[in-house]
């Protein structure tokens, strides 16, 4: 009977309630006031409590923070007006285990609190709406947003008509979204409202964001997830009558969510913040308002004032910021004048604040007090850039203006502070400082000071500095086409940076150089790498794919296409552009490796939301076979942002040059043809691009270029100069050796913040809540060194003396680092902080003593070290992860509780090493992983704890006994994944790595290490112990054995090739190696090097190496022998035997190295009727450890092999054999088949970067091939095979890269053949005609030094004049040499050699038959272009049309111009006019390199002539006017032309009322550069017939 009442009163209760709810509009439109509000002259006291927690979710682990009690007092004291009054202020700390621990009163904080809030403050509140807040000025920033967050709580937007709704709301976090959801109780006079706010989607969001100025966002990382989240739930219970009403409890809890990996998998860290406002008293009086100014504040939202000059890891007074700074200072001097302590960087970031804190005259003061003294000087300058803000960059540019600054601190100080203070107003200001100095920079010739002042601009990476890099690109100012190469390429390179924070700007202006096709193609390459490191959207990444199908370079197709598929296969999501290259063309995969490619290996975990990517970009030049550019660059994704860590990029232009013909000074260019007058009678000639240095390098961290250097001919010749030269011309060079004889003691010290991200917003407390990442690091190289040279150096000494000296040197140094990462998570204000610290302190110290005793004509060198005594600790890492409190008040009773407690597991940092106890742990978590877990690639399953509490102890040691020393590695962990098996709750805990060196106990102590080397004729003197083997009858029996095991090894291996498909099978040259036993037993050792532990006992301790060789042409042995100096039988022996044509090799070791062998063959042979090469590999017993290296090795073969093309079969080789073979099917491509014990991998068609030797074998048994000269032979051979030739003919010629075109040469004018078209001309080949009824040619070559002139004589023969001197005249012999010039006839065929300058062979047969004449037009009946018939019988007919042909040099690729081409193996560009431009027809390119002459009297009497269109095309909608952009072939005054030829040419339009006269044009400047209208055909005169007086 009870139950079924109580049921009935429930159900009455459900009705009741409902019908109160479905009421609740009729109720409103009664006009019912439940618009909370406060009435004048009436004071409501509530009960306010707020409580803010930092730490993990779970249970278990500790946390820490803040409550506050107090009473709050609203009073209406006008129209829309209140106050409130905060007082019985009671404050409490949390810091403990989580929730077993308790709150503690913290009295002094309290009272802290109470000081803040001691003023009442007004704010207007209508509506539910709060509006313009009021305070004193004695209110402090800190004080007043904490009232915020009280009246944040009254914030209320309630709708008349509707139940739930969303809206955008102001909060004190900002303008958020917000949804609301109301009921009633009208027997109650209740209104229940809640409202969530979505802290994420916000149209005005107060926070935060500094420190991220070497990273930048990943947008696709963040949509997809987010790092950091926050929402927040109110809920209000509002009393309401007729007349008003009144909020009687409030509840508010807001929670900020940070992960450091995926959100969902990843596990998060958290910080909660509540509210409790609870009506406790209502009485009808008037307030009291203080008599105190009162200003307007603002609104509702949080202001920030002192939050970023407050650090989270430190907490403090700041009384006398000048004493204050003076006292830290000299505590960072003194910590760094050791070795450095863990908390050296901790000191830096004290000091930091303090600076952040201090003003400008402040930093006056402390830069008078110390900046005489260079330790305090370093550290100043050192954090002054860190402090990122105005006054800092005003305080540098005072010290720069006034002097007081060298060029290195500059550098250093300048660019940093740019590069880390945000853009603000004031820093822009500040920042004009260096655009300046970067302006004045440019408008200098110099290219070096060019080139620092824009990588000046590309380390800031501000976008106001494009308006000065735009000065140097090309085809954007007037003078930037006239620069070096290097220095386009450093442009564009600058635009890097500032397409991080403008992407849209480098867009457009990279895009543009890259559509550019008149711009280099290196400069082009560089804009597309510049372009994609921006992400363009899907229109861009198109434009480029589209771009490429009509790219004339193969250089460019190829490296944007490698580019855009590398990017379509990563996995990171900013990367996606398949789109892309589908639309691309697949003959680009086909192309070589002397195309310009890159490459790029990536990584990215979706359950770390973390990845890691390598890219590798080579720029090749002209299909050279060492690439003129390459860079390589490591990129991190974490935290949805992107960093690069690191970067490197060399340059080698003219280095294969060097290396193919060696290095020779340059010589002045002076020379007896005068090749500048020659040029000038081209149109607008132009040299290529060249850059000076031989080789370049750079090296970035984080986007900064932080290395530069370069080695050009001028460094290479001071070099030699130093070494051949006195040192009386170079004083630099006698200091520093006097300085070494007296002893040099230097000391530098850096102290760097590298990384501090900083993310602060507010909570609804009005405390802000911040999530930060320091990172900061004190290095510091210290050492001393003092030299004894003997005989001592006199006033005129050169360095080549020092090869007759004797050198002691004794040097003492050390590298001293000290590095700390902190994250941070809590509240953070110069009141109070509470929240989490996980600090990471890496400690690393590597002392270096030693003596070196050289004696350089005794081929001596002694080096000793001492012997190692104590415990020294190489490198330390130590990371733990604490719940910290502090207070401004009561300082000394700051807290840090780990957050992983002692009680939860054992303390580890307590426990004994055992290198036997090595934890199961990796098992167990991989036990526990679910199959879902583990198909997905992700080690953590969902949220389940692991069953691992136990510490993870193990230590390793690498024992050297020998040298008293051994090397330990020692790892200790304790993490908090026994909670919950996620990411990172691995993390949290504690974690310890220490290397270090320990003392190893021996018999008698050891007094030092000593290395002795010894070469030359007094080797064997330096032998501690002579090197037996085994007696001659056992030496025998083991050679026999030795023999027979090699017979049944070759045995098998037939056996195992006869099993093999076709495919595979080898036939190998007879050739055959003999090993010898012991060559010490013939020839005495050639090196000697001693490693031995000197015992106080005098006993021998350490090891021997012996190298022996003996050589002859035919056949190389070299042996190197290891024993120990203690009498055992251990021994190691490598063996190596080099042949012409076959190399083999051996390493054994053990007794009488017995023991363990490995063996490897290099040979030569064929493979399917290829000639091929095979390395082969065997071993036999190897050691444990090399077994494991070699199979965790094997198990990413078949991945990497994949990567370059690989494919793989299914086929059992032998297990302890290694087979690689490459069969050459063609000059450039191979066939290669590996063969390793576990997989078969094959390769068809594997494209290399040089061509091949083709045709026959060499007949090796006539040509002096040794073992010797076996490899330069080699390599000269495919040099060769790299070289290019042109073949010239009478109507048609073939270009160096093997195009071919139709043409009628002129018939009077000299025409340039082929020139070097460097900066400095050292060739020049041209030929015209004898006359215009023959076919025969006179041929001139100009060098530097000498003209040669070959032509033909009236017996159809051919006679060759050298610097006008007949030579090779038919008593005088058929060859003539002389200096680098060799001149030579074959029949009736002239060769010219001149390899020094890169003319290989100059071949030229001056035919002059006319029944050739009449043969030609015979056969142009059957074909259509002379001499390339494909009847066999006409094409060996027409051989002898080939009249000169020019073959230059591998290192000559991309120098050449002229009619044969400029030799850079692309085809599309054959017709590059002497300006650099594309001739529109094979006609208009053969008359640019026509020669004229000053008169007619000469023959030619041709001038070039701008021409005007005879037309009026139509351009852009207007009638215009044309003239040509490039002149066309005119005959001179007083001449008429006989014979007419078709040009195309391009034409630049004017409107037709505004165009210039021709005239006007032909004098303009602008037509250098002025781009082409319209294309049209014109008539060229190509013969003309003058009068006498014609000029």
């Amino acid at each position: 009977m009870c139950s079924l009442r109580a049921l009935l009163q429930n159900l009455y209760k459900h009705a009741s309630y409902a019908a109160d709810t479905a009421s609740l509009t009729h109720y409103r439109s009664q006009h019912l006031n439940y618009q909370p509000d406060f009435s004048e002259n009436k004071v409501y006291t509530f009960d306010y409590e707020t409580t803010l927690l930092s730490g993990l979710p779970e249970k278990g682990l500790a946390r820490a923070g803040i409550k506050i009690k107090s009473k709050v007092e609203i009073s209406g004291i006008g129209p829309k007006l209140c106050l409130i009054r905060v007082h019985s202020i009671e404050a409490a700390e949390y810091n403990g285990v989580w929730p077993s621990s308790s709150f503690s009163r913290s009295l002094k904080l309290s009272q802290v609190l109470t000081g803040q809030l001691s003023s009442p403050i007004k704010f207007e509140y209508g509506n539910g709406h709060v509006g313009n807040i009021m305070a004193p000025d004695s209110v402090s920033d800190d004080g007043l947003n904490i009232y915020r967050g009280i009246v944040n709580v009254l914030e209320l937007s309630i709708k008349k008509t509707q139940n739930s709704y969303s809206l955008q709301e102001a909060g004190i976090g900002g303008i958020c979204n917000t949804t609301y959801a109301i009921q009633e109780n009208r027997r109650a006079n209740l209104v229940y409202v809640t409202k969530s706010k979505d802290l994420n989607s916000c149209e005005e969001k107060v926070q935060i964001v500094t420190g991220s100025a070497y990273t930048h966002p990943c947008k696709p990382c963040q949509q997809r997830n987010k790092n950091s989240r926050a929402t927040a739930t109110y809920n209000y219970k509002i009393k309401y009558t007729r007349s008003e009403a009144v909020i009687t409890q409030a509840d508010v809890e807001e929670i900020h969510q940070f992960s450091l990996f995926n959100e969902i998998t990843g596990g998060n860290a958290i910080v909660e913040a509540r509210q409790k406002l609870a009506l406790t008293d209502v009485q009808k009086q008037r307030a009291e308002v203080p008599p105190k100014e009162y200003q307007n504040r603002g609104s509702l939202q949080y202001q920030f004032g002192s939050e970023l000059h407050q650090l989270p890891i430190h907490l403090f007074k700041i009384k006398d910021v000048e004493s204050q700074i003076e006292e830290s200072l000299q505590e960072l001097v003194e910590a760094t004048s050791d070795q450095l302590p863990s908390d050296a960087p901790a000191k830096a970031l004290k000091l930091l604040h303090l600076f952040r804190a201090a003003s400008e005259e402040n930093y006056e003061w402390v830069w008078k007090q110390f900046s005489s003294r260079p330790a305090y000087r370093r550290h100043i300058l050192d954090i002054i850039p860190a402090v990122a803000s105005h006054r800092a960059l005003r305080f540098l540019r005072h010290k720069m203006e006034r002097q007081e600054l060298s060029s290195w601190e500059v550098t250093q100080t300048v660019l940093v502070a740019l590069h880390s203070s945000s853009p603000t107003r004031s820093v822009m200001e500040e920042a004009t400082l260096l655009h300046g100095f970067a302006g004045e920079a440019l408008s200098k010739s110099s290219a070096e000071d060019i080139s620092l002042a824009l990588k000046a601009l590309g380390n800031v990476g501000h976008p106001a500095s494009i308006k000065h890099i735009k000065k140097c690109l090309p085809g954007y100012a007037a003078g930037a086409s006239d620069l070096p190469l290097r220095v386009h390429a450093t442009a564009v390179m600058a635009l890097k940076n500032i397409g991080l924070k403008d992407p849209k700007m480098v867009q457009a202006i990279t895009l543009e150089i890259f559509l550019n096709q008149k711009i280099h193609p290196r400069i082009r390459m560089l804009a597309a790498a510049v372009l994609l490191e921006t992400k363009p959207g899907v229109p861009i990444v198109m434009t480029l794919a589209d771009a490429v199908l009509k790219e004339p370079s193969m250089q460019v197709a190829s490296f944007i296409y490698s580019h855009l598929r590398a990017l379509g296969r990563s996995t990171a999501p900013d990367l996606q552009v398949i789109m892309a290259i589908r639309a691309l063309s697949p003959k680009f995969d086909r192309s070589g490796y002397q195309f310009s490619k890159v490459f790029r290996f990536s990584i990215f975990k979706e359950f770390l939301m973390s990845g890691l990517a390598a890219k590798y970009l080579v720029l090749n030049n002209a299909g050279s076979l060492i690439p003129a550019m390459a860079m390589s660059q490591l990129r991190t994704h974490f935290l949805g942002r992107v960093a690069d860590p690191l970067e490197v990029g060399i340059t080698v232009e003219g280095l294969q040059e060097m290396f193919a013909k060696g290095y020779s000074p340059d010589r002045d260019w002076e020379t007896d043809y005068d090749f500048k007058k020659i040029l000038k009678t081209l149109s607008d000639w132009k040299a290529f691009s060249s850059d000076k240095p031989f080789a370049s390098g750079y090296l970035k961290m984080f986007g900064q270029e932080l290395f530069f250097g370069e080695l050009d001919k001028n460094a290479i010749q001071n070099a030699l100069q130093a070494w051949y030269g006195s040192d009386e011309k170079i004083p630099s060079l006698r200091r520093i050796i006097s300085s070494l004889q007296s002893g040099v003691a230097r000391q530098w010290t850096k102290a760097l913040l590298s990384s501090e991200i900083r993310h602060i917003v507010p909570t609804c407390t009005g405390f802000p809540t911040e999530t930060s990442f320091y990172y900061s690091s004190i290095t510091k190289v210290a050492g001393n060194v003092q030299a004894q040279i003997t005989p001592s150096p006199k006033s005129d000494f050169r360095l080549t003396e020092l090869l007759n000296a004797n050198i002691r040197l004794r040097s003492k140094a050390s590298l001293s680092m000290a590095k700390e990462m902190t994250f941070v998570m809590g509240i953070n204000t110069h009141i109070v902080q509470a929240g989490l610290e996980a600090h990471t302190k890496m400690n690393a110290h590597v002392p270096v003593n030693v003596v070196a005793t050289i004696q350089m004509r005794e081929k001596s060198i002694k080096i000793e070290i001492p012997p190692c005594k104590d415990e020294t600790n190489i490198i330390s890492i130590r990371s733990k992860t604490f719940a910290v409190t502090r207070n401004i008040g009561d300082l000394a009773a700051s807290k840090t509780t780990p957050v992983l407690s002692p009680e939860a597991v054992p303390n580890i940092m307590k426990t004994s090493f055992n290198s036997d106890s090595a934890s199961g742990e990796t098992q167990n978590i991989g036990d526990r992983q679910s199959a879902e877990a583990i198909s997905s690639g992700n080690p953590f399953s969902s949220g389940h704890s692991s069953s691992q509490k136990e510490p993870f102890v193990q230590s390793l040691c690498f024992n050297a006994s020998t040298f008293g020393v051994q090397v330990c590695i020692e790892k200790k962990s304790v993490h908090a994944a026994f909670i919950k098996n996620l990411p990172l709750y691995y993390l949290v805990g504690e974690h310890a790595l220490r290397m270090s060196f320990k003392p190893v106990y021996t018999e008698a102590p050891i007094e030092k290490i000593q290395v002795t080397i010894q070469a030359g004729d007094q080797a064997p003197t330096k032998m501690v112990r002579l090197v037996a083997f085994e007696d001659p009858e056992a030496q025998a029996s083991s050679r026999k054995e030795a023999i027979k095991k090699v017979k049944k090894i070759l045995a098998d291996t037939d056996d195992q090739e006869s099993h093999l498909p076709k495919l595979y099978s080898f036939r190998f040259k007879s050739a055959h190696v003999h090993w010898h036993n012991f060559l010490g037993d013939v020839i005495p050792p050639g090196i000697t090097v001693v490693a031995q532990a000197v015992r106080s006992d005098n006993r021998n301790q350490g090891y021997q190496a012996t190298a022996y060789v003996r050589s002859d042409a035919a056949k190389v042995d070299v042996q190197l022998v290891v024993v120990q100096l203690a009498e055992t039988n251990w021994k190691a022996c490598a063996d190596a035997v080099i042949l012409p044509l076959k190399a083999q090799a051996r390493l054994r070791w053990g007794k009488e190295c017995q023991d363990y062998r490995i063996a490897a063959v290099a040979t030569t042979g064929q493979l399917a009727r290829k000639p091929a090469a095979q390395l082969k590999v065997q071993w036999g017993k190897l050691p444990s450890w090399i077994k494991k290296t070699s199979t965790a090795f094997m198990q990413y073969i078949p991945g990497a092999a994949l990567v370059l093309g690989f494919s793989e079969v299914h086929q059992r080789n032998p297990s302890h054999e290694f087979i690689v073979r490459a069969a050459a099917t063609s000059p450039r491509t191979i066939d290669t088949v590996i063969k390793a014990p576990e997989v078969t991998l094959y390769c068809q068609g594997f494209r290399l970067p040089f061509t091949l030797p083709s045709g026959p074998s060499p007949a090796y048994e006539t040509r002096d091939i040794t073992a010797w000269n076996l490899f330069p032979e080699i390599a000269s051979q495919i040099a060769q095979e790299d070289q290019s030739t042109c073949e010239i003919r009478e109507k048609d010629f073939k270009t160096f890269d093997r195009v071919s075109y139709s043409y009628s040469f002129n018939k009077s004018c000299n025409l340039v053949v082929v020139q070097d078209c460097t900066e400095h001309p050292k060739f020049i080949i041209s030929t015209r005609k004898v006359d215009s009824q023959s076919f025969s040619r006179v041929v001139h070559l100009n060098t530097t030094s000498v003209n040669i002139t070959i032509c033909p004589a009236s017996n159809s023969s051919l006679l060759v004049a050298y610097n006008e001197e007949r030579v090779l005249k038919h008593s005088g012999g058929s060859v003539y040499e002389k200096g680098n010039v060799k001149i030579y006839k074959n029949g009736k065929t002239v060769s010219v050699e001149v390899p020094e300058l890169g003319l290989q062979k100059v071949t030229f047969d001056g035919v002059n038959l006319k029944v050739l004449h009449l043969l030609s037009r015979l056969l142009l009946a059957f074909c259509l272009i002379p001499c390339q018939c494909d009847r066999p019988a006409l094409q060996h007919s027409l051989q002898r049309c080939a009249i000169l042909q020019v073959t230059v040099a591998s290192w000559m690729r991309g120098k050449t111009c002229g009619v044969c081409g400029n030799n850079d193996r692309e085809k599309e560009n054959e017709l590059l006019m002497p300006n650099h431009r594309l001739a529109h027809s094979c006609s208009a390119f053969v008359h640019s390199w026509v020669l004229l002459e000053e008169t007619c009297s000469g023959g030619c009497k041709l001038q070039r002539s701008y021409v005007k269109l005879n037309r009026n095309p139509t351009v852009d909608g207007e009638e215009s006017t044309c003239y040509s952009v490039d002149p066309v072939l005119k005959c001179m005054k007083d001449c008429t032309p006989i014979e007419k030829a078709s040009v195309k040419v391009g034409f630049h339009c004017f409107p037709k009322g505004t165009a210039v006269s021709l005239l006007e044009w032909q004098k303009s400047s602008d037509k250098k550069s002025a781009f082409e209208n319209v294309v049209e055909s014109v008539d060229a005169d190509i013969d003309c017939t003058c009068t006498g007086s014609c000029s």
